[in-house]
C-alpha cells in the first residue's frame, strides 16, 4: 500500500527524433537531402517568402532541412499552386507552401542544386501557410531555430 509520500511512476516515453524518416515518403527525402546543395540565393529566397531573418545562411539551410526531413517530398513536376514557370530536374516541396527547384549536377550525376526557393500567392509567409492549412509545423517549432 502506497503511503502518503509515494507518488506513481510517471510512465515511460521515448521520444524520436524528428529528423528520423517515419514513412517511406519521408526517407525519399533523406536520401536527396544527402546529396543536395542549396545556393545563397535559394536560401535568400526561402528566407524572403517564408518571413524568417536572414541573419546567417548556414542557420537558415538548418531550417529548411529540418522542414523538409518533417514536411518534405520529392516531386517530378511543378505543383499548381506554385506559380513557376521554372523547369528543373527534380523539386522538393515543403508542404503545399515552399517549392526548391533542383538541378541535376553535369559531373556528378547523383547531385543536385537548389537553385531558388517559390511559393504561391503573395504575402504567403509560414505564418500565413500555416495558418491556412499549407504547412503544419510552426516557424520556430523545436529544432527549427
Amino acid at each position: 500500500m502506497p503511503t502518503g509520500n509515494s507518488r506513481p511512476s510517471a510512465p515511460e516515453v521515448t521520444i524520436l527524433p524528428v529528423t528520423e524518416p517515419a514513412t517511406p515518403r519521408a526517407e525519399e527525402v533523406v536520401r536527396l537531402l544527402a546529396h543536395v546543395r542549396f545556393t545563397q540565393h535559394a536560401i535568400h529566397q526561402f528566407a524572403t517568402r517564408a518571413g524568417v531573418p536572414l541573419t546567417n545562411y548556414g542557420q537558415v539551410e538548418l531550417v529548411i532541412r529540418e522542414l523538409l526531413h518533417r514536411e518534405g517530398k520529392v516531386a517530378t513536376e511543378r505543383p499548381f499552386w506554385s506559380r513557376s514557370s521554372n523547369i528543373a530536374d527534380l523539386y522538393l516541396q515543403a508542404g503545399e507552401w515552399m517549392l526548391f527547384i533542383l538541378i541535376r549536377d553535369r559531373w556528378l550525376p547523383w547531385r543536385y542544386t537548389c537553385v531558388t526557393a517559390v511559393n504561391g500567392p503573395q504575402e504567403n509567409t509560414w505564418e500565413n501557410a500555416l495558418r491556412r492549412g499549407y504547412i503544419h509545423t510552426p516557424p520556430g517549432a523545436p529544432g527549427l531555430n
